[in-house]
């Protein structure tokens, strides 16, 4: 039986040393991984550049932005309607909720993150990540949200739980340190 299993992880280490030669990219600021990504980016706009619709699609975007923020997601939940709105008073982003009446429809929207005075409380240049929420919060009332926060941006995450009728991080609550995760309620 031993060398059953040492064949097995001989004929395995081939694949297992070149699963790891890439081991590099890993860092997120790693030197070499930023280089790297540097000298792809240069190389994709020059192939972008040279593309006979640049300049129209170029024009087009840079026309729909100058037109104003774009539609806030919303998520429907129960009797909640949650969005997130950003706009040029919020670039990192707003948290709202609104009741929903008998028709449906949201009532008066209310704050209850506001992002860039997150980070301005917590001196951290957090991002929100904001998706459909209604797989990150606790049903059925969906009060208890995980929020996922990325320091600048990036693809690491710290999820807190959030308490939409409170406007606050839960004290004691569900949190997890700066790490490539996803969490949500089950049940």
């Amino acid at each position: 039986m031993r060398a059953l299993a040492f064949v097995a992880l001989a004929a395995a280490a081939p694949a297992m040393a070149q699963a790891t030669d890439d081991q590099w990219l890993e860092a997120p600021h790693g030197t070499q991984a930023l280089e790297w990504a540097r000298a792809k980016t240069a190389a994709s706009q020059t192939k972008i550049r040279a593309m006979p619709t640049y300049a129209t699609v170029k024009a087009e975007l840079a026309s729909a932005l100058a037109t104003g923020a774009a539609e806030p997601d919303i998520t429907l939940m129960g009797q909640r309607a949650v969005r997130f709105l950003r706009d040029a008073e919020h670039p990192y982003g707003l948290l709202q909720l609104a009741r929903r009446g008998d028709d449906g429809l949201p009532g008066a929207w209310r704050t209850v993150l506001d992002v860039g005075q997150l980070r301005k409380t917590e001196n951290a240049p957090l991002e929100l990540q904001a998706y459909d929420l209604s797989s990150a919060c606790l049903a059925p009332s969906f009060s208890r949200c995980l929020l996922r926060l990325s320091p600048a941006g990036g693809d690491e995450v710290e999820i807190r739980e959030f308490d939409l009728d409170q406007a606050r991080f839960v004290e004691g609550g569900f949190r997890t340190p700066k790490a490539r995760a996803f969490a949500e309620w089950l049940g």
